[in-house]
């Protein structure tokens, strides 16, 4: 196989390398909208491996429409 630009490439296919996964798995619950949008364009480098990708993310990203970014715990 062979790593290329956070993949793996194989007989088998592509798929992500799960060591580069481990920054969108670790990155810390943003707080501001400068963060959010930053764990967006993070994740959706691998939106063609997440089913459902869109809606999954679009509660982060209506967030990021408003002026007024906030996560509650």
């Amino acid at each position: 196989h062979l790593k290329y630009l956070g993949h793996i490439v194989s007989k088998e296919g592509i798929r992500p390398d799960p060591d580069e996964l481990t920054a969108v798995r670790e990155y810390p619950v943003p707080t501001k909208l400068k963060a959010g949008r930053t764990f967006l364009g993070l994740s959706s480098y691998y939106r063609h491996f997440i089913k459902n990708y869109d809606t999954i993310a679009e509660p982060l990203i209506a967030l990021t429409r408003c002026s007024h970014f906030k996560i509650f715990n």
